[in-house]
């Protein structure tokens, strides 16, 4: 069975039981499963005071202190006492510390392994009575960060519900939808998570939803939060990362020049494992963001490996799968997570270079599901491309495994609830050009098609990263893929109605979008982007009517109102235009493109100086955007009131969008002339409009041909 083994279940309970009291402290190691070990030394110099606190302040302390996750404390000799037996059990079979990997497999960073010497000496001391040693050797108890222990974060955010935990029963696995109120694209170093009655919270994993998918599942479900492992909703682990918590694992502060990306509208997705502790417990969980100053230089991937080939036998105690990913590009490994369920008994995870050596990442012979742990490596380890990455798992399900929660054991399959089995190896890497980055998403999505066939998301998400490639067609043919093994997917219909439209296939992504608004009626953003492909067509009725649906469910869409400004523009309802531009602003006051509409409006219905107000904000907000700059200029040089004309600044903004354009459009010089002339300088304009007049001739534009030629004999004549 391993040292996990009957003996180490017992262990466990005891544990969990707080094993308390002088009673607990005494107890005969043999009711434990095993005969009292022999002490390595009985020398009367190995005292608390001087050779053990140290060693339960520095490895046992965070936990087992007052208010933390240990059932009971052991920062003083009476605490430490009162367990000492069952202390140097635990160490000598290397239960506690919780820490998984054997040594010498890999070089992960915070072991929390006790030296053969530390664990000697423990069993040492009980065997001579435990004696304190003298008071004054003890060393100060050990003090934490009070607060969060990478210090101030700069965004916290709380469930928004309390949950009620059971007093009985099994674990539960709940999520719960955090919104995260940022109001432009911030870059997340790191995460710290603290959850209120840290008792019964096993583990954490945090995914981020850029959808409202989650939302919807949380609706739908009574309580705080929505049930389930591995519910299905738009929730994912953020690109290149997995967000983690585990009692005792500090917050990782972060690699220098990486960070996630966090744009606005995005939930956090915080899933607890929780489990009862004999008492109701009310759980709440704080989360607190820590942000990079600056964007980040690289960005690391994960490779997951899969097998869902699992179907175990009742009274297989060596049962094995295997999965394996060859390497397309060179990489250096950040970090491992390995999981499995209650049936996983041995973890291998290593790599085979390309000459044959082998580098460990983990080995762990005896695996917990209870305490399962992502593992950092001390250093990032460089594999060259070629390398093969290997997951070997063994599982145990026979009656000899304590932890089979079946009795007697019976067939068990791969599935997400703890009581089914999975096999998965999740592998940190960080490419060294952003060319190599792509190369490896692809890689490892087509990797994890070959392994679940089946899957939609699977399609879904590779559609997704040959369109962030500006592969469109090939997208397409993803998302259709997705739709066809499930056809009630309104995000696949709505992504392929945007690869449509990049082909300016504008009937088919009509059809598309119609598609994911008939699979839900509330899917704002499909009704936004059917409203622009019926714009695209000339429905301009159609358009505004999706628009405002759009704005319906989401009042706060303020590319909505702005394209609904567009629509009425179009149909020459200017009023109506100028309400919905107006709206826009409000909503999001630095969205240049509405000021720029709501500018050249403006300028066209004698609003002058309101119209420079708001096309000197868009050009202040895109600075390189020549529509704004042209139209600026034209309204500067020729505006009949000497308060509004400005033919210096006009000459400015002209020159501007002319660099802009490279000189290579004709409005910008026909509008840099009219600023000239409205400065005086005629010969000038008659030069810049000249170099119009050769490029509308050059490119077939007839009617402005006609105007540059009288406006060039009035340039003269005012020269002359």
């Amino acid at each position: 069975m391993g040292r996990r083994g009957a003996e180490g279940w017992l262990l466990a309970v005891a544990i969990a039981a707080g094993a308390c009291g002088e009673a607990a402290g005494q107890t005969d190691l043999a009711q434990l499963g095993r005969s009292s070990p022999e002490p390595t030394s009985t020398s009367d110099s190995i005292t608390f005071a001087h050779h053990v606190a140290h060693i339960l302040h520095e490895n046992c302390a965070y936990c087992h202190r007052p208010g933390n996750v240990g059932p009971f404390s052991l920062l003083s000799y009476e605490d430490a006492r009162a367990r000492g037996r069952l202390i140097a059990e635990v160490t000598a079979r290397r239960y506690m510390p919780p820490w998984l990997p054997e040594a010498g497999f890999g070089h992960l960073a915070d072991e929390r392994r006790l030296t053969d010497d530390e664990i000697a000496l423990l069993r040492a001391w009980v065997a001579d009575g435990m004696p304190m040693g003298d008071p004054t050797d003890i060393p100060p108890e050990p003090r934490w960060t009070e607060g969060w222990a990478l210090g101030e974060p700069d965004l916290v955010v709380v469930m928004p519900v309390p949950f009620e935990l059971s007093a009985e029963g099994p674990d539960v696995f709940r999520n719960f939808v955090i919104p995260l109120p940022v109001s432009s694209t911030r870059f997340v170093r790191a995460v710290e998570l603290r959850p209120d009655a840290r008792v019964a919270v096993h583990h954490a994993v945090m995914k981020i939803d850029r959808t409202d998918s989650s939302r919807r599942l949380d609706e739908s479900d009574p309580g705080s939060g929505y049930g389930g492992m591995d519910a299905v909703s738009m929730a994912q682990h953020p690109d290149g990362y997995f967000l983690g918590w585990t009692p005792g694992r500090l917050p990782h502060p972060g690699w220098e020049g990486l960070a996630w990306r966090l744009d606005p509208g995005t939930d956090l997705i915080l899933q607890l494992h929780l489990r009862p502790t004999g008492k109701r417990e009310q759980v709440s969980a704080t989360v607190g963001l820590f942000f990079a100053e600056e964007p980040p230089s690289q960005t690391p991937a994960m490779i997951t490996l899969v097998s869902e080939e699992i179907d175990i036998p009742p009274g297989t105690a060596d049962y094995e799968v295997a999965q394996s990913f060859e390497l397309p590009v060179g990489v250096d490994v950040l970090s491992v997570y390995p999981h499995a369920h209650l049936l996983g008994k041995e973890i291998r995870a290593f790599a085979e270079l390309p000459d044959g050596s082998t580098e460990w990442l983990v080995f762990i012979e005896d695996w917990d599901f209870y305490w399962q742990d992502e593992y950092r490596l001390a250093e990032p380890l460089f594999l060259p491309e070629g390398t093969i990455l290997h997951m070997q798992y063994t599982f145990d399900n026979s009656s000899e495994n304590p932890q089979n929660p079946n009795k007697p054991p019976r067939r068990v399959v791969h599935g997400n609830q703890s009581s089914d089995e999975m096999a998965e190896l999740w592998v940190q890497v960080l490419p060294r050009t952003a060319e190599e980055l792509e190369k490896l998403k692809l890689a490892t999505l087509r990797k994890w098609m070959e392994v679940n066939p089946s899957n939609p998301f699977v399609y879904y998400n590779l559609g997704v990263a040959l369109a962030e490639r500006g592969q469109h067609a090939a997208a397409a043919g993803e998302y259709e893929e997705a739709i066809r093994r499930s056809p009630d997917f309104p995000e696949a219909y709505n992504n392929l109605g945007n690869a449509l439209l990049q082909q300016a296939k504008s009937s088919e992504a009509v059809a598309a979008y119609r598609q994911a608004v008939a699979s839900r009626p509330d899917f704002t953003e499909a009704h936004y982007n059917l409203g622009q492909a019926l714009f695209s067509q000339g429905d301009l009725d159609g358009a505004v009517r999706h628009y405002q649906m759009a704005l319906e469910i989401d009042a706060g869409l303020a590319e909505a109102e702005e394209k609904l400004g567009d629509a009425f523009r179009a149909q020459d309802k200017l009023a109506d235009a100028v309400v919905h531009y107006r709206r826009a602003i409000e909503l999001k006051p630095e969205f240049g493109r509405a000021h720029q509409s709501l500018g050249m409006v403006l300028a066209g219905t004698g609003q002058p100086g309101e119209a420079v107000e708001h096309l000197q904000v868009a050009i202040d907000l895109a600075p390189e955007a020549p529509l704004a700059l042209i139209v600026l200029a034209e309204l500067l040089a020729k505006h009949p009131d000497p308060a509004v004309r400005n033919p210096e600044e006009a000459i400015r903004l002209a020159k501007r969008a002319t660099e802009l354009t490279r000189s290579g459009h004709p409005v910008p010089l026909t509008v840099l002339a009219a600023a000239y002339a409205s400065a005086g300088r005629y010969a000038d304009a008659v030069a810049s409009a000249e170099q119009a007049l050769s490029l509308a001739r050059q490119t077939g534009q007839t009617a402005l041909a006609q105007n540059l030629r009288q406006q060039i004999e009035a340039y003269r004549r005012g020269g002359g």
